[in-house]
Order: structure tokens, then C-alpha cells, then sequence
């Protein structure tokens, strides 16, 4: 069990920063293989085992059986079990978030497909002091490619079906408009969502909840307009793009401030319900207000 940034071993390690570093972690975030890992209560040393199938303990909070208090796991000491040899541990990453990993393209492409099939592992990698700026560039990132993959292919529909070759200057114009507008209206829309959430979360008692861990959160998840990218299909899979979106938003909040599914539930669709329901309101209102013929 090594810091991810210096690799320096974490092994009982009562604090949770890296001793050498001062980087933050939590046990949580870590992969053991079954039963080589000893989660020790902070109070007074009880062993642990970790044995379900990220090696972790199960319940994640629950009462010390010697000495009956509260402790929940990124509180506990972690120590090898009697008998582990060799290599155990794993941590759960963010590839975007970890600069150092390679190129950007690569990071870009790993936390995608983490971010639409394992959003709570993705979040689990996500470091506390992770930069908003980062995960918002990873949303325009995700944006941009979707649309100049699904322009590329409308493209090709408007040469061989449309008016041809030479009107392509003018649609390309007018569909670098439309991705500057789309991106900023996402963007816009991500912070308020995010500062929905925030409200949400704090009223409800969460009180380690800040605006800038929810924008992480609503924008790495957005990985989910990857599926805009789809070749003939995925202008129709937007809808179930949003629902993706909405539903990883859900897990990686879950996970990201250990909160009940119930409460991030409540905090991630009341945003989206009132977008819904300020849309319908304003369809309504021009249907009741157009002159009848």
C-alpha cells in the first residue's frame, strides 16, 4: 500500500497523510487482494479482515466489537495480515487527474470509459483537493470530441447526399458556432447543478460538502456524452446520455461524501426536475399564448 504520489509506504499509518509527502488518502481507495489486508480500529487496535471482493471490510461504518465505538474505515489503521507476501494492494485512479500518467490522449480515453462503468471507482481515485478546472476540462474535452466526430460524420452525409463540396465551408462555420454555444451552456449549467447540489447536501446535514467537490463531481461524470460519438446512432442516444450522466452523478456523489443513496438521489435530480419542468412550463405558455388560426 504505497502514496500515489511519492510511493512511500502507507502501510499503519495512524494519520491520513503520507508521512513523506503530506499527500491526503484514504483507505477506501485502495484494492487488496481478500483477506491480505488488517483494518485496525483507531480506539483501540481491534484486527479487522477485509474479505469481500475489493479486500475491504464490510459494513464500511459500523460499532467496534472490543471497545463498542463508532469507526468507519478511511478512520482505521491498515496493516498487512498475518501471512500476505508480495504485492496487495492497488489504488483505485483518476487518469485524468494524474498528470504524470502519459499522454493526455490516453488519460483522456481511461477515464471515460471508467467514468461511464465504474463512476464510484472513478470518484473512489478522485483526490479530495482534485481541481474543478481540471474536471471541467475533461467535460470540454468530452464535449469537443463527441461533436467533431458526429460533425465529421454529418459531414460526409452533406458531401455525398446534401449540396456537396461547396457549401461544406459555410456548415463547418456554423457547427463551430453551435459546439462554442453548446459548450458554454453545458458549462454553465454543470456550475449551477453543482451549486444545487451543494445546497441540497447541506441542508440535509452534510456539512463537508463544498461547491467545488460537486462540480468535480457533475463534471467527471459527464464522461457520459461519450455516447454522442457513436457512429449513426448517437444524436439518438442522447436522451439515455443525460439519464447515464444523471445516474454516475448520483454514484460518484454517493461515494464522494459517503452520503446514503437517498441523499444524493435527492440532491443530483432536483436540478434536472426543475430544467424539466421550466421547459414544459414554457411550452405550455406558447401553445395557451398562440393565436388560434
Amino acid at each position: 500500500m504505497q502514496c500515489r504520489q511519492c510511493g512511500h509506504s502507507l502501510w499503519n499509518v495512524a494519520s491520513r497523510q503520507c508521512p513523506a509527502c503530506g499527500q491526503g488518502f484514504r483507505p477506501s481507495e485502495y484494492r487488496f487482494k481478500p483477506g491480505s489486508a488488517a483494518f485496525l480500529c483507531p480506539h483501540c487496535n481491534a484486527r479487522y479482515v477485509g474479505m469481500d471482493e475489493a479486500g475491504l471490510i464490510q459494513p464500511r461504518r459500523f460499532a467496534c466489537a472490543q471497545c463498542n465505538r463508532s469507526i468507519y474505515i478511511d478512520e482505521m489503521i491498515v496493516a498487512r495480515s498475518v501471512g500476505a507476501a508480495g504485492p496487495v494492494a492497488s489504488v483505485a485512479a483518476n487518469p485524468w487527474a494524474e498528470h504524470h500518467r502519459g499522454h493526455a490522449w490516453r488519460r483522456w480515453r481511461d477515464t471515460v470509459a471508467t467514468s461511464l462503468f465504474h463512476p464510484t471507482r472513478l470518484m473512489q481515485g478522485t483526490p479530495e483537493n482534485a481541481s474543478a478546472l481540471d474536471a471541467m476540462v475533461f467535460l470540454v474535452l468530452t464535449m469537443t470530441i463527441a461533436h467533431v466526430v458526429m460533425t465529421v460524420l454529418w459531414g460526409m452525409g452533406v458531401i455525398v447526399f446534401g449540396p456537396g463540396i461547396a457549401h461544406i465551408t459555410d456548415w463547418l462555420y456554423s457547427n463551430v458556432i453551435r459546439l462554442t454555444a453548446e459548450v458554454g451552456v453545458v458549462l454553465i449549467m454543470s456550475i449551477l447543478w453543482a451549486g444545487m447540489i451543494h445546497v441540497v447536501l447541506r441542508s440535509e446535514g452534510v456539512q463537508r460538502s463544498t461547491w467545488r467537490r460537486s462540480l468535480v463531481v457533475v463534471t467527471y461524470a459527464g464522461g457520459a456524452i461519450a455516447w454522442w460519438a457513436l457512429p449513426m446512432i448517437g444524436i439518438l442516444l442522447m436522451p439515455v446520455s443525460m439519464i447515464w450522466w444523471i445516474v454516475a452523478t448520483i454514484k460518484m456523489l454517493r461515494q464522494g461524501y459517503r452520503i446514503s443513496a437517498w441523499q444524493a438521489t435527492i440532491a443530483v435530480m432536483l436540478f434536472p426536475l426543475l430544467v424539466v419542468a421550466a421547459i414544459v412550463g414554457r411550452v405550455y405558455y406558447m401553445i395557451v399564448n398562440t393565436p388560434s388560426l
